[in-house]
């Protein structure tokens, strides 16, 4: 039995490996559920009450009562963590995608899910370059925390330049625990912190019809996190017809 504040053994792998599926290096199951819930519940969202437990290894009765003993133990305000039932653990993951496909053809109850991290795209200030010093990047949250898939935003009381014609990156950051942060805000900070973590780079070269050379236009920003887990940020010209898509998939942010 682990305590609430385990984090899962990272051991030093090796630099090359052969393709296939990425195992974790720790197995212990109760390293991993600690620290998702140490990233994830706090006094706005609160303690889980009660556990759905699907396939695999957890068809095992004696698995899923060292389980709940050691959420409870974590947590001992909250009593004893109750099972839910499953009729049928092989067929628990089937039967969830089949019903959610009825759900959104409105026949079924249909649960939103939210985004389960603060995420940020990378802005460079407008400041005059000094020789010797890497320009600082600021954090613009494009999605707070709890954003429901299938929902639009936008960042419409700003103004942003983006530049066309030429090769440039978008870098995008993510948070478990700036839950507070509201779309369009910057984070109230002067270098990267430890509390926002890179997510992934996006190198691509977007241009402007009929003028293929380097410029910074202006423009706004729209944000949509879709039903398949990727967020989009449409970038919308002032001056011109035209809006270009950044796509980052944050279904695969393994970050935490």
């Amino acid at each position: 039995m682990c305590d609430k504040d385990t984090e899962p053994i990272q051991l030093k792998r090796v630099g090359m490996r052969k393709m296939g599926l990425e195992y974790t290096s720790d197995p212990a199951i109760t390293h991993h559920l600690a620290k998702f819930l140490k990233n994830h519940t706090d006094a706005d969202i609160g303690y889980p009450t009660a556990v759905l437990f699907n396939g695999g290894v957890m068809k095992s009765l004696a698995l899923r009562k060292r389980t709940l003993q050691a959420i409870s133990s974590w947590h001992t305000s909250s009593g004893q963590i109750r099972e839910l039932t499953n009729q049928n653990y092989d067929l628990a993951v089937a039967r969830g995608a089949a019903y959610y496909g009825m759900a959104r053809h409105g026949k079924g109850i249909r649960i939103r899910a939210g985004l389960n991290k603060t995420y940020y795209i990378g802005i460079e200030p407008s400041l005059p370059a000094v020789p010797g010093m890497t320009m600082p990047v600021k954090f613009l949250c494009v999605a707070p925390f709890g954003m429901e898939e299938g929902t639009d935003e936008e960042i419409s009381e700003q103004n942003f330049g983006l530049i066309v014609g030429e090769q440039v990156k978008f870098d995008l950051y993510a948070s478990n625990t700036r839950k507070k942060d509201g779309i369009g805000s910057f984070a109230e900070i002067d270098t990267e912190p430890s509390d926002i973590s890179p997510v992934t780079s996006m190198e691509t070269q977007l241009d402007l019809d009929n003028d293929s050379t380097g410029k910074v236009i202006p423009i706004n920003l729209q944000v949509t996190a879709t039903e398949i887990g990727t967020l989009e940020l449409w970038c919308v010209s002032h001056d011109h017809d035209q809006k270009w898509k950044l796509a980052f998939n944050v279904r695969q942010d393994r970050n935490g």
